[in-house]
């Protein structure tokens, strides 16, 4: 049957998962098509029930869940075929590519993963990993709160108030009497007489 369909019109040729046909194809063995090297030029294929018909392509992968999914090959070292390939996001794509370097609870998992598993900036993860943390403990431990000064004496909420209020009558007093030493500002007159300027 699907001998009989491969010359026929399918009216599918702009759709996404026509396109996605297209670009396997042409990553395989169009050899100007960029990154050719890393798939027909390590000795990448398509499977030959793919290669001649567009319609095995759909009936054995399906249309595609969302816009956000493409096609992944499950093993990057196999070739486009039923059982290497699937419809997966960026996210999915890119732990199945080696950048996922670490495992936890058995899933492979990128620095952003952890970084997002902990709630916490990659920087934070990466420094901790680098410290020589497992993974465990550098994704579930959280950040460590500045504990408060012991030889400062802690105020209470009645004194912290009436310190705030202290500070700012101290600014304030600080202000004015800015302002008004430049209002008293001497300039020298030509005739050698000091004399202040009135605003």
């Amino acid at each position: 049957m699907l001998l009989a369909l491969r010359g026929t019109k399918h009216g599918l040729s702009r759709t996404p998962e026509y396109r996605a046909w297209m670009a396997i194809q042409q990553r395989c063995y169009k050899g100007k098509t960029p990154h050719y090297h890393r798939y027909g030029g390590r000795g990448i294929k398509v499977c030959r029930r793919w290669r001649r018909s567009f319609l095995a392509f759909l009936i054995d992968m399906g249309f595609r869940p969302s816009p956000q999914h493409s096609i992944d090959r499950r093993n990057n070292n196999g070739h486009y075929e039923p059982s290497n390939c699937r419809w997966a996001t960026r996210k999915e794509q890119a732990r199945n590519r080696g950048t996922a370097k670490y495992v936890l609870f058995g899933e492979y998992l990128t620095l952003a993963d952890l970084a997002e598993l902990a709630g916490m900036p990659r920087e934070t993860i990466q420094q901790r990993l680098r410290r020589g943390w497992s993974i465990e403990r550098a994704v579930f431990q959280a950040r460590k709160v500045p504990e408060p000064d012991e030889d400062r004496p802690q105020r209470s909420l009645h004194q912290e108030h009436a310190w705030q209020h202290t500070l700012a009558r101290v600014s304030r007093g600080h202000t004015m009497a800015s302002r008004a030493s430049k209002r008293r500002l001497p300039d020298e007159n030509p005739s050698g007489r000091r004399k202040f300027l009135r605003f």
